[in-house]
């Protein structure tokens, strides 16, 4: 399934949100792609891991799939 920028945007915005609560101890209930379940202290490392893979694949998006980030982009042939 594709996401949208603004989709990967909120989940992102969810996720660290999450991730402050947890690391400060809070609880907090997270809402990604559908899905929903309350964070912990404990699962700190869960979500930085989630943060990183959403992080990837806005890049992916903001790049076109390349994988090259665009400032790198000099020539293209047609």
């Amino acid at each position: 399934m594709a996401f949208t920028l603004t989709q990967i945007d909120g989940f992102i915005a969810n996720i660290e949100a999450a991730y402050n609560a947890a690391i400060s101890g809070k609880s907090y209930t997270i809402n990604t792609g559908g899905t929903s379940r309350s964070v912990t202290r404990n699962d700190a490392d869960k979500l930085l891991t989630q943060l990183q893979y959403w992080q990837g694949e806005r890049e992916k998006v903001v790049n076109g799939g390349t994988g090259i980030p665009t400032k790198f982009i000099t020539h293209i042939n047609i």
